[in-house]
């Protein structure tokens, strides 16, 4: 998102963590991923940094997972009775749940994720000064 949002510009990896709030080494290795994976380019020297090598259209959110941290699928089960490439009922529901992510994740491109917060382009999620969990209901 962060290079998205400053396309055409390199960054460093310092400057994308200070903009992002992920942590420095962290992000080194994402960026590694994302390089070696085609998604971003890094230049070094002077003036050098990262930068998407593709539109921010023509990447999908699908892409960046699967150089990053694949989605995993079920390919067989243990407690199938043919113990192959069968599944149980539970990881045939799982399965299936997860080729309904992908789906998702295919269709979602970095460009919608910037459009969906226009027209001022602020952060998807902002850390609050307090220390509440996003996503976690507090009972």
């Amino acid at each position: 998102m962060f290079l998205a949002l400053h396309e055409g510009k390199a960054h460093t990896t310092l400057q994308i963590a200070g903009g992002t709030r992920v942590p420095q080494a962290y992000l080194s290795k994402v960026l590694q991923a994302l390089s070696r994976g085609g998604i971003v380019t890094s230049q070094r020297g002077l003036g050098g940094g990262f930068t998407l090598a593709l539109k921010p259209k023509n990447i999908t959110l699908l892409q960046i997972i699967e150089v990053v941290d694949p989605i995993r699928r079920f390919d067989g089960c243990e407690h199938s009775p043919n113990h192959d490439h069968a599944l149980c009922q539970l990881h045939q529901r799982l399965d299936d749940t997860m080729l309904l992510v992908q789906k998702q994740f295919a269709k979602a491109t970095i460009q919608s994720l910037i459009s969906a917060n226009s027209p001022s382009i602020t952060p998807l999620c902002t850390l609050a000064k307090t220390k509440k969990r996003v996503g976690v209901r507090n009972k």
